[in-house]
């Protein structure tokens, strides 16, 4: 399945209100300055992706949707 939505918060540059992606397309391209959250991003998607019990706490507010659903 593909993921449809994902949102960020309370974990690096991402403050409690966080920040949602939604109509993610098969391939997006994502771009900014440094420290504005790409890598965040990424670590994210890789821990979402491990069982739930190695997933590590500080991604514990962030979710995907679609993603091993």
């Amino acid at each position: 399945m593909a993921i449809t939505s994902l949102m960020l918060k309370d974990v690096a540059s991402y403050d409690a209100i966080g920040a949602t992606m939604t109509d993610i397309k098969k391939l997006n391209y994502l771009f900014g300055y440094n420290g504005s959250g790409k890598s965040t991003l990424s670590r994210m998607l890789y821990d979402q992706s491990r069982p739930q019990n190695e997933r590590m706490a500080e991604y514990q507010y962030c979710t995907v949707t679609g993603f091993n659903d």
